[in-house]
């Protein structure tokens, strides 16, 4: 993430806190204190313009850099947060700065007296027209005494000052707190060392938040393969038992269809049987007409026969 802002600050001593807390949003500069109150914030080098390192953030190790030039504030972080004018990163670096500089009393890294706001309004009201005094310089004769005095010893300084200060980094490291700064070594080789191995120890311990990371993130999907095992075992067996009321259903479907044919060609034969009754009805009707034509006919010979045999008699 990079921004660009416009800033009429002098050095990066004048951003102070309220101002910081004025001009970011407010759960970028929330964040940026617990960093700072947590120790997650590494600065790894620092000046009157720019100012560098590295913060623990909730998400990874990210690599910070603020630059202050020619009226312009360029900050640059390796998060992907979206938060204006710069993230909670740049925050937690711009707070740590200053909570390094209230610890010093006020000297900056390089050694110098750090400028405090008065003195910068002080030097901006200063007539521009008096000339400065003139750079005290020393002879070559001093200079060149002076390094055959000290090559060696400022040397041997210097690797002791590193051994004591890998010594305390040692320490920091096995009971996981903040290195110790390296400013006091100066700028020498030392110095190099010292910042070598405290972006080793960011990148390590970056990994080693990686590594839980990507651990815990495996332990949720295994549960949540697991979940889905259970839920996939749990639909299964619900298959199992649809399908098995399916078939039910099914059979007694077939089952009552076949009673439905049964009823069906009952019906049939019921309404054929009636059919065929009534029939023979309509033929026993019939015949008993005719019964009855033949018995009013037999009636009518025999009372014929009867008067024919009164006749006969007479």
């Amino acid at each position: 993430m990079r921004n660009k802002i416009p800033c009429t600050a002098l050095s990066l001593l004048q951003l102070e806190p309220a101002m910081i807390q004025s001009v970011v949003e407010g759960r970028a500069y929330k964040l940026g204190q617990q960093y700072v109150t947590e120790n997650r914030v590494r600065i790894i080098a620092a000046d009157d313009a720019e100012v560098s390192g590295s913060v623990l953030g909730n998400t990874g190790m990210h690599e910070t850099r603020i630059r202050l030039k020619g009226g312009t504030l360029q900050t640059k972080c390796t998060c992907a947060a979206d938060e204006q004018p710069f993230c909670r990163h740049c925050c937690a670096i711009l707070l740590q700065y200053h909570a390094d500089l209230a610890k010093r009393g006020g000297v900056t890294t390089d050694g110098k007296p750090e400028p405090t706001v008065e003195r910068v309004l002080e030097a901006e009201i200063v007539d521009t027209n008096t000339a400065p005094p003139p750079p005290r310089t020393e002879s070559a004769g001093a200079g060149s005494g002076l390094g055959m005095g000290v090559g060696a010893g400022g040397q041997l300084r210097e690797i002791m000052l590193f051994l004591d200060w890998l010594q305390a980094a040692i320490q920091a490291h096995e009971t996981h707190q903040a290195f110790p700064d390296h400013q006091s070594l100066g700028g020498g080789e030392a110095a190099k060392w010292a910042q070598g191995i405290q972006r080793m120890e960011s990148q390590s311990r970056w990994g080693e938040q990686q590594m839980t990371s990507l651990q815990a993130d495996v332990k949720e999907r295994d549960a949540q393969v697991l979940r889905l095992t259970q839920d996939l075992e749990r639909m299964t067996q619900e298959s199992k038992s649809a399908q098995s009321a399916a078939d039910t259903l099914r059979r007694d479907l077939s089952h009552a269809q076949q009673t439905i044919a049964r009823l069906t060609e009952a019906e049939q034969e019921h309404a054929k049987t009636t059919h065929q009754f009534m029939s023979v009805m309509d033929k026993l009707q019939s015949k008993g007409v005719e019964l009855d034509q033949m018995a009013g006919t037999l009636q009518d010979v025999s009372a014929a026969i009867r008067s024919i045999s009164q006749s006969s008699r007479s």
